[in-house]
């Protein structure tokens, strides 16, 4: 009975670790959505081969002068002018071909009025994906909000109430942010800088390895 048991038992501990994976995707998902939609930025979520918005946030709307509900689901060309359409679609092929950041002055379809857009692309399961970041002129050259996309998400980031860290190819880390610094304990990120991330999480060697590998092949884990 005893081998039985152990099975069960390694069976209950495998369920239990599953249902708090879900619950921390859960949570997750749920503060990137505070994220998403309290951004000082307009930003929409967009599929790069069919030009279709997924996600729009209010500011994206209040931008656009487009209610969200019309926006999702929407061709994000619709929202522009006549000659800024081929643009638009030359950047998302970009964005998509080649995983750099693109950016280029283009004019609404609403009041022809000019705004900066930039695009960075997301990885979700299986799908490619674009992150639009849409800024006027006239916040453009009174904030600077035009600059790197990779600004924007560092803020998310250091934002972030989950525990996130960057890494080069060979796993040692680049940055990260201040839950993940305090889940480490340590008192600043330059403590961990150019530090394997082995040593910080899981078993040496082995879960961060796996990890490694899952991302390359799939692009998310």
């Amino acid at each position: 009975l005893s081998p039985i048991s152990d099975m069960q038992q390694q069976l209950l501990d495998m369920q239990h670790a599953i249902e708090n994976d879900y619950r921390r995707l859960q949570h997750a998902e749920a503060r990137y959505r505070v994220l998403f939609q309290h951004a000082r930025e307009a930003i929409l979520i967009t599929d790069p081969d069919s030009g279709r918005v997924g996600e729009a946030n209010p500011a994206a709307a209040e931008l656009l002068h487009e209610k969200i509900s019309k926006l999702a689901g929407s061709s994000v060309f619709r929202n522009f002018a006549d000659d800024s359409q081929k643009a638009i679609n030359d950047l998302l092929s970009t964005v998509r071909t080649t995983g750099r950041e693109s950016q280029l002055q283009v004019k609404t379809a609403a009041e022809d009025r000019e705004v900066w857009i930039s695009g960075i692309r997301l990885q979700r399961e299986n799908s490619r994906l674009v992150m639009l970041r849409l800024v006027s002129e006239d916040n453009a050259r009174s904030d600077r909000l035009h600059s790197s996309n990779d600004d924007l998400v560092l803020k998310l980031i250091q934002q972030s109430t989950d525990g996130i860290v960057i890494t080069d190819n060979n796993g040692l880390i680049v940055t990260a942010n201040a839950a993940f610094t305090s889940l480490c304990q340590v008192a600043s990120e330059f403590q961990l800088q150019n530090q394997p991330l082995d040593q910080w999480l899981g078993r040496a060697g082995v879960d961060v390895s796996v990890l490694r590998k899952n991302l390359t092949q799939r692009g998310v884990v």
